[in-house]
């Protein structure tokens, strides 16, 4: 009893000096990110207008009033057609119960209805956002959903990105590999790793798209556009 008491910590020692079986051997491994800080050059506005009424057509046709007055105003603020979408319109009946005070004499129930118009404002100049909502906010608005910034050429920003993502992970093996002294071979995987992009909203970014604030720093009204790589060279 006493000999396996003895060689028992004996072979845990020899199990965990291996080396783990799924460690890649003779490469080196690198992983870099990259982030490229853009101007916006669209504001997207998420609206409604919110109307209750006792007969249903004429809470609609008030609701048709409105929207034609919003349609007018932004035609007036240079705002084209294609930048004004309609994304839903909702009825919803709002039922009273009969037994309450408020409806005390009445044999069946008090019904209103909840009149929702919902639509989106695209607006390419972004320092253009608060003039306008407040103007559309006396035109009928009483639901403000969202206001976002963000950039029609996310694209070329991103791969401007992955690019610098990708020197910067050539550098940092070159680095690694002449203070360890080894020499690197070929490239044998790329992997890029998905990154999110941070749009601004209204809540966090606006008071200096007019290109004040602090370089670097979300508040200062720019948005993030980041890449990520992950680098695995050839030992030679």
């Amino acid at each position: 009893m006493k000999r396996l008491l003895y060689l028992w910590p004996l072979l845990l020692l020899t199990a965990c000096s291996g080396k783990p079986a799924s460690a890649p051997e003779g490469l080196l491994k690198v992983n870099a990110e990259a982030e490229v800080r853009v101007q916006p050059d669209r504001a997207a506005l998420a609206l409604s207008v919110v109307r209750r009424s006792a007969d249903l057509r004429e809470g609609r046709e008030a609701m048709k009033n409105i929207m034609a007055d919003i349609e007018k105003y932004l035609q007036e603020q240079g705002t084209e057609g294609k930048n004004f979408k309609i994304r839903q319109i909702r009825i919803m009946p709002l039922y009273r119960d009969y037994d309450s005070p408020a409806n005390a004499g009445n044999t069946v129930p008090q019904t209103q209805y909840e009149l929702e118009q919902s639509f989106t404002v695209t607006l390419e100049d972004p320092t253009q956002y608060e003039s306008v909502l407040y103007g559309l906010l006396e035109h009928g608005v009483n639901r403000v959903e969202g206001v976002e910034f963000y950039s029609s050429e996310i694209r070329k920003y991103r791969d401007e990105a992955r690019l610098a993502a990708l020197q910067a992970a050539q550098e940092k093996a070159a680095l690694l590999a002449r203070a360890a002294g080894i020499k690197t071979g070929q490239i044998k995987a790329l992997e890029e790793m998905t990154s999110p992009v941070y749009y601004l909203s209204a809540s966090n970014a606006v008071q200096n798209l007019s290109g004040g604030g602090t370089d670097g720093e979300l508040g200062s009204g720019l948005i993030s556009v980041k890449a990520s790589v992950s680098l695995s060279y050839e030992i030679e």
